[in-house]
C-alpha cells in the first residue's frame, strides 16, 4: 500500500505538479453548478443551501476525500443572484481548502426563458506535507521533507442559459492559473454542460445530460440520464464518466424544500483493483418565497 502511494505521490509533483492541479470530479454536479459556475447562483429564483461529502477509492490508505457548502439565492432588487461556495479536498499528503463569493445577474429574455452572467473570486489555500510518507529511498530528492503552505487569488466566470424544457451553461474557473503554472496553483478550467427535460405521459420526467471537463492539458467526459417522479420528489438515474467510472444516482424530498441525494460510483481505471468504489452523498435545503403567478423555469435540475 505504501508503495501505491509512494508511486501516487511522485507522480503528483513530478508531473502533476509541472502541469498544476485540477478540480474535484463531482457526480451529483446538476445540483451543485454554483461550485464551478458562479451564473448558476440564485437560478432557482429563491434561497438554497447544498451540504455534499465525496469519499474517493473507498479501502484505498490515502485517498481523496472532499466536502462542499453552497449557500446563495435570488435578490429581486438587483435582478440577480449572490452567494458562496467552500469546498475542501484531502488527498494523501495534500489538502486543499477553496472559497469563492459569487454573483449573477439575470436578463429575462423571453417568456420561457432567462440568460445568467456570473462572475466569483476568492481564493485557494493548499497544506502540503510529505513528513508522514515512506519511501525505500530514505534521500528520495523530490519528496522527502517537501513542506509549503501557500495562498492564492481565485476568479471564475461563467454563463448560463435557462429554459423550462433545457438549461446550458459555460465556465471558467481558476483564471489566475494556466495550464502551465507551477504547484500550488489549480490549472484553468473550461467547463460545458447541459440537459433537456422531456415529460413521459404527465407523470415523469427523462433528463439526460452531458458535462465536459477541460484544464486543457487533459479533457473528460460524462453523460448521465436521470428519471424523476412524484411531482421531482423522487428521482434516479445512471451516469457515465469516460474511462473513470460509471455511477448509480438516487434521491428523494424527505421534507418539503429538504432533498437527500446519494451515488455511488464504480471505477474503471487503472486504480479499480485497489479500492471498492466511491460514495458521494448531498443534502439540499431549498425555499422560495411565495408569489403571484409568473412564467415558470422550472427545470427539474434546478429546485
Amino acid at each position: 500500500m505504501r508503495k501505491i502511494l509512494s508511486i501516487l505521490a511522485a507522480s503528483f509533483l513530478t508531473t502533476g505538479a509541472v502541469l498544476a492541479q485540477n478540480n474535484t470530479n463531482i457526480t451529483h454536479w446538476m445540483f451543485a453548478r454554483s461550485n464551478f459556475n458562479p451564473a448558476s447562483t440564485g437560478m432557482n429564483k429563491g434561497m438554497e443551501f447544498m451540504l455534499w461529502d465525496r469519499e474517493q477509492w473507498w479501502g484505498l490508505e490515502g485517498r481523496p476525500s472532499s466536502q462542499m457548502l453552497n449557500a446563495g439565492g435570488y435578490v429581486r432588487a438587483i435582478h440577480g443572484g449572490i452567494g458562496a461556495t467552500v469546498s475542501f479536498d484531502r488527498v494523501g499528503f495534500q489538502s486543499n481548502l477553496h472559497f469563492r463569493a459569487n454573483y449573477a445577474y439575470h436578463a429575462q429574455l423571453n417568456e420561457d426563458m432567462f440568460l445568467s452572467m456570473g462572475i466569483g473570486a476568492g481564493f485557494v489555500y493548499t497544506n502540503t506535507r510529505t513528513n508522514g510518507l515512506i519511501f525505500s529511498d530514505p534521500n528520495e530528492p523530490v519528496l522527502n521533507g517537501f513542506n509549503e503552505n501557500a495562498i492564492r487569488p481565485d476568479v471564475a466566470v461563467g454563463l448560463e442559459l435557462m429554459h423550462k424544457k433545457f438549461m446550458v451553461g459555460i465556465s471558467a474557473t481558476n483564471l489566475i492559473g494556466s495550464p502551465g503554472s507551477k504547484y500550488p496553483y489549480f490549472a484553468r478550467g473550461l467547463n460545458l454542460y447541459g440537459n433537456y427535460s422531456f415529460n413521459i405521459k404527465g407523470k415523469a420526467r427523462l433528463v439526460p445530460g452531458v458535462l465536459l471537463r477541460s484544464p486543457f492539458f487533459t479533457t473528460q467526459f460524462e453523460v448521465n440520464t436521470l428519471a424523476y417522479f412524484l411531482k421531482d420528489r423522487v428521482w434516479g438515474g445512471v451516469a457515465y464518466r469516460f474511462q473513470d467510472a460509471a455511477s448509480v444516482i438516487v434521491g428523494a424530498e424527505v421534507f418539503k424544500g429538504l432533498r437527500i441525494g446519494y451515488s455511488f460510483d464504480y471505477s474503471l481505471g487503472g486504480i479499480r483493483p485497489y479500492n471498492s468504489g466511491t460514495h458521494e452523498i448531498m443534502l439540499m435545503y431549498s425555499y422560495k418565497k411565495p408569489r403571484k403567478p409568473k412564467p415558470s423555469f422550472n427545470n427539474p435540475r434546478n429546485f
